[in-house]
């Protein structure tokens, strides 16, 4: 009777043990469900074109368009302290006014979805790439590109809800931002380009008591970007 007693407690425990799990498993996916349908019905995931700044920890400024009609992520890389000597506009100040000259500098129309800035430290890009287990990544445009070969998982959600909260008061990206960016970068085809200055490092320039480090970009090479993305 001890016996038959025992193997019927360790039964209920299995049967409980798996029931608990059960329910977790439901409740998270019910869960991720729920933050997926109501974010992917937000205007950020249902416009066709959103814009993206990063201005990373080297002073370097990643411009990143996401274009669903033609399913395609364009990734633009400025060299840091970058400067127009054509149209007499930098990617220094505030990061509203760098997303602005970036869009200039590309001569491209306002993304009907907006666009969405983050200052990415370089701590904040080691969270990055520990939360997405790409800690091989050697800087963010490599992170990003080994992102979109490993493509998105709907767990990324998990994922994205960490790096909101961690990231999101260094820009104004949010969940459905955030969502947007990794899942474009996730299931779309990534093209990548560099943008080259006129020198190596920045030169300094005098005007007054204040003092300017600047990369001129190259004309050319900003030309040759321009007609690939318009």
């Amino acid at each position: 009777m001890k016996r038959r007693a025992l193997r019927l407690r360790k039964r209920r425990r299995i049967n409980y043990l798996i029931l608990t799990i059960t329910l977790t498993i439901v409740v998270i996916f019910t869960y991720l469900g729920y933050l997926y349908v109501s974010n992917y019905n937000s205007r950020v995931m249902k416009s066709n074109v959103v814009d993206f700044i990063f201005i990373l920890g080297d002073h370097r400024v990643v411009f990143v368009r996401d274009s669903s009609s033609r399913r395609i992520v364009y990734l633009v890389i400025f060299p840091p302290f970058g400067f127009d000597g054509n149209r007499l506009i930098s990617l220094q100040g505030s990061p509203e006014i760098v997303a602005r000259n970036a869009e200039k500098m590309l001569e491209l129309k306002k993304a009907d979805g907006g666009i969405y800035h983050l200052l990415l430290s370089d701590d904040s890009l080691e969270k990055l790439k520990r939360i997405f287990k790409l800690e091989d990544s050697k800087d963010f445009p490599d992170f990003v590109e080994k992102f979109s070969k490993r493509g998105f998982k709907f767990l990324d959600l998990l994922k994205i809800i960490r790096i909101s909260r961690n990231l999101g008061s260094s820009g104004n990206v949010g969940k459905a931002e955030f969502l947007r960016f990794f899942k474009g970068v996730g299931s779309r085809a990534l093209l990548t380009y560099e943008v080259e200055g006129l020198t190596p490092q920045p030169i300094t320039i005098k005007v007054g008591d204040r003092e300017y480090r600047r990369i001129y970009l190259s004309p050319e090479s900003l030309r040759g970007v321009r007609e690939v993305i318009k």
